[in-house]
């Protein structure tokens, strides 16, 4: 097992309530792909501190990657078993970071990039156009609007 993991699984022991330590776990769990554990500590993260913005968009970025996964939803959530409720699940994931910090650069260019996956593209190029007022240097993010 990654001992990083090890370590910060010891230390949240210790501190249950540190949402810091919650939130890098569930980033080392997303990274692993171990999607179900990362929302879990992020739902738990967002339990102490319902204002933080990484852990909501961290749990849009988990949605997102069930949903962009070659997996099948029911292998991950028998409770949640349809890829709609995952798109919608991320979409109040992203909408809610940007409610509590509007400059969210990456939760703008994830909500764009949700709404060009469902053929949205106005809501996506608001939202792309709206990244690149904040920091323009996103190539990536011009090439996707432009590919609008």
């Amino acid at each position: 097992m990654n001992t990083q993991i090890d370590e910060l699984e010891k230390k949240l022991d210790s501190e249950p309530e540190n949402v810091e330590v919650l939130i890098e776990l569930a980033s080392l769990y997303g990274e692993e792909n171990e999607i179900r554990k990362a929302v879990d500590l992020l739902e738990q993260a967002l339990g102490i501190d319902p204002e933080n913005a990484t852990a909501h968009y961290d749990l849009g970025v988990c949605y997102l990657k069930v949903l962009k996964s070659d997996l099948e939803v029911s292998d991950i959530w028998e409770d949640k078993a349809d890829d709609e409720e995952f798109f919608e699940l991320a979409i109040v994931a992203f909408q809610r970071a940007l409610e509590i910090d509007p400059e969210f650069v990456e939760a703008h260019n994830n909500l764009g990039t949700l709404y060009a996956l469902r053929g949205w593209n106005d809501q996506a190029r608001e939202q792309w156009e709206r990244s690149l007022q904040i920091n323009p240097d996103q190539p990536e993010i011009r090439q996707d609007l432009a590919s609008l």
